[in-house]
This record gives structure tokens, sequence and C-alpha cells, in this order.
């Protein structure tokens, strides 16, 4: 599941759509999430019908959420609840953000065999003395990922429970795309690859 519905409001354009690695930022993070899933999907708020309308990949599902506004919280809760309405099978969700462009295949594939071979309820990234998505969380925690608000996100979930999670180091999740002057950095990482 990617998380792609704000309104990138300090940035002042719709950071999905940012070109990046001869794609959008978006179609980017699509791309690697379906090295590791044939079950993709995307949930929008603001600017959705510019935003899907932009999206070239194949085979990707689309969750429209009317709360985006609220905070990535809600984002979230949209997300699961459609997810496990549309797959009543699935044992577990990778999370995503749309704006982390250090996120690679071979980064997803080591999470997702981390996941599975620790057999802890909850994979995630650690960036550093902090931590977050991407993450994977089993079925356990699917009721808590729906239960959140506003902007309390997937973070909130892990540092409760910091002892029944197995982390993978990703010092360069620490770098998204928020601000105007992140998109220097965005540029210049292009540059150097």
């Amino acid at each position: 599941m990617i998380l792609a519905a704000g309104s990138s409001s300090r940035l002042g354009q719709p950071k999905q759509l940012l070109a990046y690695k001869k794609t959008t930022l978006l179609e980017y993070t699509i791309t690697c999430a379906q090295s590791v899933s044939d079950n993709v999907f995307v949930v929008l708020g603001e600017n959705q019908s510019t935003i899907q309308s932009a999206i070239k990949v194949q085979g990707v599902e689309i969750v429209l959420t009317e709360d985006w506004h609220k905070g990535i919280g809600s984002s979230i809760s949209s997300g699961i609840k459609s997810i496990t309405k549309a797959n009543q099978g699935t044992d577990s969700i990778m999370i995503l953000l749309c704006d982390q462009p250090k996120i690679t295949n071979e980064l997803l594939g080591k999470l997702l065999a981390l996941h599975r071979n620790k057999k802890s309820p909850i994979s995630a990234c650690r960036y550093g003395e902090s931590f977050g998505v991407p993450a994977i969380f089993s079925k356990s925690f699917f009721k808590d990922l729906e239960q959140l608000q506003d902007d309390s996100g997937a973070k909130s979930i892990i540092g409760k429970n910091k002892s029944r999670t197995s982390f993978l180091n990703f010092s360069e999740g620490k770098i998204d795309i928020d601000k105007p002057e992140d998109l220097k950095y965005l540029a210049d990482s292009q540059k150097i690859e």
C-alpha cells in the first residue's frame, strides 16, 4: 500500500508527479512495490483525478480517501479497510510512502525476506535513531492500523511494539520530499546515478 493522498502543501505542487528517474516519484515507488508484490494499492486523496490519470503503470488498484486532509492516519485507515475488504485472505501489508526516493527493489526485497524469516508481526526500517516505513504489518495489527486517525501514522504502532518488530537498516529512509529545498536533493541525486 503506497500512501499518496496528501496535498503537498509545503512543496507547493503534487510531489506524486515530480519527475524522477525517467518517470514520476509515485510511478517509481509503484514499480519498486511491484517488484515484491502483485497486489499494489495506491491511496489517493487531494488531486486524485490528476494523479490517477498520470499513472501509466498497469496492475495498480486505486483507493480513494475523502479524509486525506485529516492526516496520514486517516489515509492508512482507508487503505487498510479497502485492501482487507477486497482481499480477505491478506495476511500482511507493506506500507510505503510515495516520497522516499531512496527506496529500491533490493530494499523492499530485503524487508520482505526479513519479515518472512524473523517471524515478527512487524518488520520496519530504521534510519539512525528513528524508524518507520517502509514497514510490513501482519494481520494481527490490521485493526490497529484501521483505527489510526489524523496525523498519527504507522510509526506510532511500531513505537508501541518495538519488542515485536524486526528492523532493517535504511539510513536513507529519512530522506523524503516535503519542501521546495528538497527538490534540489531530488535533482542532484539523479545526476549522481
